[in-house]
């Protein structure tokens, strides 16, 4: 079971990620955000390089929709990726794999997308968009509302097991990565090998 969100602040400019799992040190493996470029979250089978790639696509002014077809045509187990990704111009897209273990699917707004997979129906996402929509704050309050209606929607019959929190925020100069509650900000384009992980 993975959720997850990406989202632009249209005021502040800043990006963000967040997801909750099933699996442990989730915030290692899905969240990519860099400021002034953009989010991502890879998920389902994560294809790790969909991060750096997709904020290399970013840079170079490719639209998130462009950038899951290039990230997704030529990989092989694409049928078992989901990907979300949002832009520092605030277009957003999803994609989720036909192979990816139900329930899974996802939905975009202005501004974010919400996917997850091993999910326990649809009113996971769109209570996800309906929090992220409704709730008054800056971004990390917007997400952790989000996070927050995912489970409450009953996210999956599996217990969840860890959660990560990447937020980038216009001018910021420190970086890293965060597992748990924390936020991290600055440029920051996590692990760039090619590994895979199932989340």
């Amino acid at each position: 079971m993975t959720f997850s969100i990406v989202a632009f602040d249209s005021k502040t400019k800043d990006l963000g990620v967040a997801v909750e799992s099933k699996f442990p040190a989730v915030g290692n493996a899905v969240p990519f955000a860099e400021a002034g470029v953009g989010a991502i979250a890879t998920q389902s089978h994560a294809n790790t390089t969909y991060g750096p790639r997709g904020l290399a696509l970013l840079r170079r002014r490719i639209g998130p929709t462009k950038a899951i077809v290039e990230l997704t045509s030529k990989d092989k187990d694409r049928a078992k990726r989901q990907v979300g990704i949002v832009d520092a111009r605030g277009r957003a897209a999803s994609y989720t794999g036909y192979e990816c273990n139900p329930w899974a699917g996802h939905i975009v707004g202005r501004g974010y997308a919400c996917q997850g997979n091993i999910l326990a129906g649809e009113g996971v996402v769109t209570g996800m968009a309906r929090a992220f929509e409704s709730t008054v704050g800056d971004l990390p309050v917007k997400l952790l509302a989000a996070l927050l209606a995912g489970t409450a929607a009953g996210s999956s019959p599996r217990p969840s097991s860890s959660c990560g929190r990447r937020a980038d925020t216009a001018g910021s100069t420190t970086g890293g990565s965060t597992s748990g509650s924390t936020t991290t900000r600055g440029r920051s384009t996590s692990s760039s090998g090619s590994s895979t992980c199932t989340t």
